[in-house]
């Protein structure tokens, strides 16, 4: 088709008053309309004057679209914008009044704008986020092509077959991309909660990308620690425009190190490499998508996109630092954490439910309860057999144990359970859902409890009344649970907490497995038991917490108290 110009534009799709006009004319006719909206009393304005008053309306979308840069942050210069074309029109962040801005087009913000506008209140991401959408679908357009090649090549697919089978994929390419660009936005609303619950973490993630990148902070864009915590005064973390950009680094410093790896032993790689292709593919060339010259690049990136959007940007950074275990073990094990647990079922995805913030929170809590698990399995100090080593527990028997865990809990502890339960219902999550969410939040205990059964008689009711009779006797499940609420304040701190609670969690397990306790004991519950145990050895664990601890944890206080709690017990390090 001819390439027309915006005088072809049609009149009468365009409200009243409105118009189209061109940059180059020396003066643009307002309307009284266009004068009242634009918040002016000239009957006339030069183009540039226009431009500027519509980019700073106070209006509830602002779309750029095509190429240049528009605004700037108030510290900036024209210059810094590095697009002179614009100079005339260009506005700084503090003028932006738009509720949500999307950039449709390429670089319609500088970085340092979007920061701006969104700490002001603005709902925003990057172009390269809101544009994600063109370059997916060419990935898949590609993919597919590559795919059907061998086919087309041996002469048993011809190529106006090959068209029109691309062509009748259009409908799934594009339900993928909305998926992935879904995912993705979501992502950003969840690290927003994370990082306003932790930013150190997310300082500790962002050094990580920079070590990885020889590149600093201030070149990212992205908040130095003295910010963050200025930040942390006013309950704000990153925001989007910085959560993109720090994805954005993780993907391309992870997925280095996943291509890098031999991930033939990844659980379900070749299912994550299938489900990439259209459904009309995968049976019909199953054969074909396992000999995809690019099927290991599609595995990694796929591998890399599952638990990066379920686990937030700064889950791989801290774990890897954390566990000392490559990308590719890691990436293993979290798949194999949301197939034990069956926490798929509370991922949020589709509809507007699942943007809610109850939604968010529920898989917030979900998600810690993964890493925990993923941590205690790999973690140095964890009993597991060598590098390649798997969880011994099936679906059922994590279930059962979860089951055992929930129905022995002590009378505070259910008590808690049942608040923060009544917590998520009233952000809007059904009752049932928000009671399993909560229960899943107790999954690396679960764990313990098979453990403890496995190298006892099996039971687990009377293993889970142990472990918590132990724990409430000794106080590490207290010490346990308010740990994981301690907001880190040096740079280190989220790793070492991390690798903190493991070796809290091995130490439960040794004292509970030590413990004198007759199996007609735990028929009394956790607090009778935990009662009689604390009027023993075990009491004086508690007061070891009492007077080093505290009320409030750091990672100094219980590496110092699990020192003296294993030497006045006898349970080496």
């Amino acid at each position: 088709h001819a390439v027309r110009g915006w005088e072809a534009y049609d009149p009468d799709v365009i409200s009243s008053g409105g118009g189209v006009f061109e940059r180059s004319a020396l003066t643009i006719p307002l309307s009284p309309k266009v004068r009242a909206l634009l918040g002016v009393t000239a009957e006339t304005l030069p183009p540039e004057d226009v431009v500027r008053a519509i980019l700073a309306l106070p209006v509830d979308l602002l779309w750029n679209g095509g190429i240049g840069t528009y605004v700037r942050a108030t510290h900036e210069t024209n210059a810094d914008a590095q697009d002179p074309e614009n100079d005339t029109v260009r506005i700084p962040a503090a003028s932006v009044r738009a509720r949500v801005v999307g950039e449709g087009g390429n670089l319609g913000f500088t970085q340092a704008a979007r920061v701006e506008a969104a700490l002001a209140g603005c709902r925003l991401n990057t172009d390269f986020v809101d544009n994600s959408g063109g370059v997916d679908t060419s990935d898949h357009e590609v993919n597919i092509k590559i795919l059907l090649q061998p086919r087309v090549a041996r002469g048993a697919l011809t190529m106006d077959a090959r068209n029109a089978l691309v062509r009748s994929l259009g409908d799934e390419v594009t339900a993928a991309v909305l998926a992935d660009n879904d995912a993705n936005g979501r992502l950003l609303s969840l690290d927003v909660l994370r990082s306003r619950r932790d930013p150190v973490a997310f300082g500790r993630a962002m050094d990580w990308v920079c070590e990885q990148g020889r590149q600093t902070r201030s070149a990212l864009t992205l908040p130095s620690d003295e910010e963050l915590q200025r930040r942390s005064t006013r309950e704000m973390g990153l925001v989007r425009p910085e959560l993109a950009t720090l994805q954005a680094q993780v993907r391309l410093h992870v997925g280095a190190l996943l291509r890098a790896e031999d991930l033939s032993r990844v659980p379900g790689l070749a299912t994550l490499v299938r489900d990439y292709f259209p459904a009309p593919l995968r049976d019909a060339y199953a054969d074909d998508i396992a000999r995809h010259p690019l099927a290991r690049e599609i595995g990694a990136t796929m591998l890399l996109s599952r638990v990066v959007t379920d686990a937030g940007s700064a889950w791989f950074p801290l774990m890897l630092e954390g566990t000392g275990r490559s990308a590719g073990v890691l990436a293993g094990a979290w798949l194999d954490a949301v197939d034990l647990t069956g926490a798929a079922a509370f991922r949020p995805v589709g509809g507007n439910d699942a943007w809610s913030e109850g939604a968010l929170r529920a898989w917030i809590r979900v998600s810690e309860a993964l890493t925990e698990l993923v941590a205690r399995w790999w973690t140095p100090i964890a009993d597991v057999a060598g590098p390649d080593a798997t969880p011994e527990m099936d679906a059922r028997r994590f279930a059962a144990a979860l089951d055992a865990v929930v129905r022995t809990r002590a009378a505070s502890d259910a008590a808690a359970a049942r608040a923060h339960a009544a917590h998520l219902v009233a952000l809007g999550i059904p009752a049932g859902r928000a009671e399993a969410v909560t229960n899943l939040g107790d999954a690396v205990l679960a764990h313990e409890v098979d453990a403890i059964a496995r190298a006892g008689d099996g039971d687990l009711e009377r293993a889970s009344v142990r472990l918590q009779a132990v724990g409430q006797a000794t106080g590490l499940l207290r010490v346990l649970r308010s740990s994981a609420e301690v907001q880190a304040v040096g740079r280190w701190d989220p790793v070492a907490m991390g690798i903190q609670r493991v070796r809290i969690l091995a130490l439960l397990r040794d004292l509970t497995l030590a413990a004198d306790v007759h199996d007609g004991a735990t028929s009394a519950g956790v607090d009778a038991l935990a009662r009689t145990l604390a009027e023993g050895q075990l009491g004086r664990v508690a007061r070891i917490h009492e007077r080093v601890v505290g009320a409030v944890p750091d990672v100094a206080s219980l590496l110092v108290a699990e020192q003296q709690i294993r030497s006045v017990t006898g349970r080496p390090c």
